[in-house]
């Protein structure tokens, strides 16, 4: 029974890929990290169509993302309860090289002493089989004075089978440049590079104070300096005096 359950689900999966109107040749992204550990990334997709189309949907990888742009078509930006999709408008066949750009935050969190940074490399809502996947990511030097960044690990992740192997990912780390590349991928498998650094590596900015709190100060010192004022008034004020005319006598 379990075996036809798998089964079926391959089948699903597989049947919109067949039917796609597309296939990914391959999938190259390009990461350069801020201090702060937000990432401007740059992705490049080649990408086979089986018939001419005016419209593509390029889904992204999950994550905090904004200012989303592509170059030399028209676009916009659809987000879903699902992802982040660029529509790109145009004309596609052939063999194409699509090339979308994007910031992702978000990335970095406390673990154990370290510090996990994590950004997607390819989303899992690619309809097709993706050819492969190569990736760049540059890291920027410790924030913190003393802090050693020779102990830099990293890793790919699969949303179907976890961490891959470094047979699988080719995965480099030199310095603080982390390179990788991974091969064919089944439609709706994602992508995750995962790079574990030293703790307190990324520059982390004060919270701001929230607004709320800022209404509620500010309401709190007028009352201070209204209660002040009433008790000058009450208390400490000179009390005005009558001037009266002063009769002197003849002399």
């Amino acid at each position: 029974m379990k075996k036809l359950v798998f089964f079926l689900l391959f089948i699903w999966m597989l049947i919109p890929s067949v039917f796609a109107d597309y296939q990914v040749d391959n999938a190259t992204v390009n990461a350069q990290v801020a201090e702060s550990g937000k990432a401007q990334v740059t992705a490049t997709y080649q990408l086979t169509f089986h018939a001419a189309q005016e419209e593509l949907r390029v889904p992204l990888p999950d994550g905090e993302i904004s200012r989303v742009s592509a170059e030399t078509y028209r676009y916009q930006v659809d987000k879903t309860d699902a992802g982040v999709d660029l529509v790109l408008s145009g004309s596609f066949s052939g063999t194409q090289t699509i090339t979308v750009s994007y910031t992702v935050s978000g990335t970095a969190s406390s673990s154990d002493g370290s510090t996990i940074w994590q950004a997607g490399l390819l989303s899992s809502r690619w309809a097709s089989d993706v050819g492969g996947c190569s990736f760049q990511v540059n890291l920027p030097q410790p924030s913190q004075a003393g802090t050693d960044a020779s102990g830099i690990t990293a890793q790919v992740l699969s949303g179907y089978y976890g961490a891959l192997s470094q047979e699988e990912s080719a995965v480099d780390v030199s310095g603080t440049l982390v390179t990788g590349s991974v091969g064919q991928r089944m439609a709706y498998d994602s992508l995750t590079v995962q790079v574990i650094l030293p703790d307190g590596y990324f520059r982390t900015r004060v919270s701001a104070i929230p607004m709320i709190h800022v209404t509620y100060l500010a309401v709190g010192m007028l009352g201070i300096l209204l209660l002040l004022a009433l008790y000058w008034h009450l208390r400490l004020r000179t009390p005005r005096q009558t001037v009266q005319p002063r009769l002197l006598t003849p002399g």
